[in-house]
């Protein structure tokens, strides 16, 4: 029985020890930044590189990041070409490794299938780390199924922070005080060369709670101005007295807290030396250094206290000693004339209001005959239908609409903007019978788009183009034979400038050499893509083999299939005749 209480003790006196151990820890919100919700922008980087990811080009940058009450924080981001997704998954921690088992998904808040994007959100907790992703891609209809590993970098500057909390009140009993103080220079943590003129100690007066300093400013003739900071702004402190036999100043402010740097502005002129200037100078005020004053301070210079007939022996005289040796004429006066932009530069009257040029359509007013029109810009919508029926292109996902149509001497000129211009490395329009590469008007690699320009002949039939896909990431290269048909019922007059101009620095995406199979418009397929910083097998290797080979890239071709099947029945002949023979025999 002794036995038995000393180990049930034995056993308890464990449990308790070990109980605060069990406990879980919770977690510590990142109270950083100010509750709201904002943009987020974002990169996606591989995973073993700072290179970014192709999979940037499926979410939408900016994200919203949510700042909850209680310092948690939520990522909100929108996924392009939602119904390729499989998944999302985030790490639950940061920093965390890919070999990790802590990778949740991302939490559908909404799927909009029509545009074929869903809103995911997630929780983070550091923005200002990067945070490691899975995801899992399948795009049917070029038979691509992959999983990779990425990673989010967060942008942060444009996050406001949380307030500081409030400091404690600074209670100081009312009276006068004497306080020393440092003047530092503007920038740097040492003293600025304007504290020397400067007295020594100043004076504190506090009435009622609010503070106030005064202090002394020596060789007063030079020292023209004396501002402190309030709210942002410099305002003129207060002058109490100017003693100009001994050439002194003294002057008040009031301050918020003495524990709070203050900057101030020091305005001094030399007119000896032409020197006229600005110097901040920053005050940090020592509250250790505090004493009570005496009632009566005789080196206090009292209001209105000036002796001409007095010269005090010693006396610092004006121009003894210039302010200027922190390096006078660092801002001169005049550097920046006011004028430097001569009115006149814009002439009024360059474009007038209502100016109307002669024979130029009126957008108000003018109707528009789409088979006469006149010299003018205009949009007009448009499709990319397939080379041998009226279905709708692919291809038609992949330029921006309305065009930019412009009429000139008579001839039609249609700009049109290209999506996804890195893919689409060749685009041509026939001409006079051949194909013909289209001018380029602008290009940016950053949105990944350019526009071009090419003449129209006849905005009510349809003219034929080509356009050849290249996507060295997923093997993927194949050209299309495309058709534009104009719908010139919607046809605006736009104002004279809206067309796009040409840019000399606009450039083309580099041409691929890879081996292309010819156009087939029954496989108009371009609604796809893949980066190139996967890291896991492909579940569909075998199909990337045979794309990689050359073998049906494109269509995913029966014939082989159907000569196979034929060898086969045929290889049956021989057996069944046999078969029969022996039943015969029997």
């Amino acid at each position: 029985m002794k036995k038995f209480i000393l180990t049930a003790l034995s056993f308890l006196l464990i449990f308790f020890t070990a109980m605060p151990s069990l406990q879980p820890h919770a977690a510590k919100a990142n109270s950083k930044y100010a509750v709201g919700e904002y943009d987020l922008p974002f990169t996606i980087l591989k995973d073993t590189s700072d290179e970014p990811s192709m999979t940037n080009d499926y979410i939408k940058s900016p994200a919203k990041l949510i700042v909850e009450q209680n310092g948690e924080m939520h990522v909100v981001m929108t996924l392009n070409n939602s119904s390729w997704w499989q998944y999302l998954k985030v790490q639950t921690t940061q920093p965390g490794s890919f070999q990790d088992n802590n990778f949740v998904d991302a939490t559908v808040i909404s799927e909009d299938k029509a545009s074929d994007t869903r809103v995911v959100t997630f929780k983070v907790q550091d923005i200002e780390q990067v945070l490691n992703a899975k995801i899992h891609v399948i795009v049917p209809m070029i038979h691509y199924d992959n999983k990779y590993d990425i990673r989010f970098q967060f942008d942060a500057s444009g996050i406001p922070l949380a307030p500081e909390p409030e400091p404690e009140p600074e209670i100081i009993a009312d009276g006068e005080y004497t306080i020393g103080f440092r003047a530092l220079h503007a920038e740097e943590e040492k003293d600025s060369a304007m504290g020397r003129y400067i007295d020594q100690p100043a004076t504190l007066s506090v009435n009622n709670g609010k503070k106030q300093i005064k202090f002394v400013l020596k060789d007063h003739q030079a020292i023209t101005g004396f501002q402190v900071e309030k709210d942002g702004q410099y305002v003129d402190a207060t002058v109490v007295s100017v003693n100009e036999e001994a050439n002194t100043r003294v002057v008040a402010f009031d301050v918020e807290r003495l524990d709070s740097i203050i900057h101030s502005k020091v305005q001094v002129h030399v007119p000896a030396q032409n020197y006229t200037g600005n110097h901040i100078v920053r005050l940090s005020f020592d509250k250790g250094s505090m004493k009570v004053k005496p009632k009566e301070d005789e080196n206090e210079e009292k209001p209105g206290e000036e002796n001409p007939s007095e010269e005090q022996p010693g006396e610092e005289q004006p121009g003894e000693e210039q302010p200027g040796e922190e390096k006078p004429g660092e801002e001169k006066p005049g550097e920046e004339q006011p004028g430097e932009e001569q009115p006149g530069e814009e002439q009024p009257g360059e474009e007038q209001p209502g100016e109307e040029k002669p024979g130029a359509p009126n957008p108000d007013t003018e109707k528009i005959d789409p088979r006469n029109l006149k010299d003018g810009e205009y949009s007009i919508d448009y499709s990319v239908l397939k080379k041998e029926s009226d279905e709708l292109s692919m291809m038609n996902d992949y330029v921006v609409k309305p065009g930019s149509l412009k009429v000139k001497d008579g001839k039609k000129y249609l700009a049109v903007t290209l999506k996804k211009s890195s893919w689409i490395t060749e685009f041509k329009v026939e001409k006079d019978g051949k194909l013909m590469a289209p001018k380029l008007l602008q290009s940016d690699e950053e949105a990944d788009t350019r526009t071009v320009e090419f003449e129209v002949a006849d905005l009510s039939s349809l003219l034929n183009a080509w356009v050849k896909v290249d996507i060295p990431e997923l093997h993927y290269h194949n050209e299309y034979d495309i058709r534009f048909s104009f719908d010139t019922d919607s046809i605006k007059l736009l104002k004279e400038g809206v067309y796009p101009k040409e840019d000399n620095n606009a450039t083309l995406p580099p041409k691929s050499n890879d081996q292309k199979p010819k156009a087939n418009d029954k496989n108009d397929r371009l609604n796809f893509d893949r980066n190139g910083d996967k890291t896991g097998k492909s579940i569909d290797q075998p199909q990337l083999k045979a794309d990689q080979k050359g073998m049906n890239p494109k269509t995913a071709d029966t014939t082989k299939m159907l000569l196979f099947a034929l060898l086969f029945v045929l290889s049956l002949v021989p057996l069944i005749a046999r078969f029969r023979s022996r039943r015969h025999l029997q």
